[in-house]
């Protein structure tokens, strides 16, 4: 008993040391950072993905007829840098720059001239993000919210109709339909550990794009917008200004 007493004082100390440590490097100092994450990223979107095949999009096939479509999370990772200037203890503003992939995969069905061929395509994107906005910090848990600005760089598509493989690398035309300038935003949380100037911090966030990504009027009444969900940590050094 006298032994996890002394280990939950022990704890104490250091937690109180680390909060601490943490304070005094933000009272009017700047800090650069770097994260890394990785997640899942999914495709939001407000009608049945079918009613739009049987427009031709994605799987342009005259006269075949779309079975129900299932959407799964794609892998996602990224990495970003960014920079804080701590106006207050518990207030900065953050703002930075950083790249992430992006992915959706469809599964469906066509039906076509009395055959039923299995159809696959995975929809993989990069993306340059810039984020701008304040990060809180309480008792050493951080918080930030941030405006995304987001530029998509290339895009790919792979399909597997019934066997046959191809990869797209996206052109002009397919941008035509495809947004490549998006806004978002980022909400994340995570808890500082100091460890002399240098803070880790492990944490999560979730993204969501605010406009439509399909841009092609021609589709009616869908649309998609890319939603993720991120572990990452980042590794911040205070500048001794």
């Amino acid at each position: 008993m006298k032994g996890l007493s002394a280990l939950l004082v022990l704890c104490g100390f250091l937690l109180v040391g680390n909060e601490a440590a943490a304070l005094d490097f933000q009272k009017g100092r700047l800090a650069v950072g770097a994260k890394i994450g990785f997640g899942l990223e999914w495709s939001a979107r407000n009608s049945d993905l079918r009613d739009v095949m049987d427009q031709g999009f994605l799987f342009d096939v005259p006269g075949a007829n779309v079975g129900d479509v299932k959407n799964s999370a794609g892998f996602s990772a990224g990495g970003w840098l960014y920079a804080d200037f701590w106006l207050l203890d518990m207030l900065a503003l953050e703002g930075g720059i950083g790249f992430s992939g992006k992915g959706a995969h469809w599964k469906s069905t066509l039906s076509f001239m009395g055959q039923s061929i299995d159809t696959d395509l995975w929809l993989k994107l990069a993306y340059m993000e810039i984020p701008l906005g304040v990060k809180l910090d309480f008792m050493n848990i951080r918080v930030t919210a941030h405006l995304l600005f987001n530029i998509a760089l290339t895009g790919k598509t792979k399909t597997d109709v019934d066997g046959t493989v191809e990869d797209d690398k996206w052109g002009d035309a397919d941008w035509d339909t495809f947004r490549r300038f998006n806004l978002g935003l980022r909400l994340g949380a995570g808890y500082a550990i100091a460890i002399g100037p240098i803070v880790l911090i492990p944490g999560v966030d979730w993204s969501t794009h605010f406009i439509d990504e399909i841009k092609d009027d021609d589709i009616e009444d869908y649309q998609v917008r890319w939603m993720d969900f991120f572990f990452n940590v980042a590794v911040e050094y205070n500048l001794p200004i």
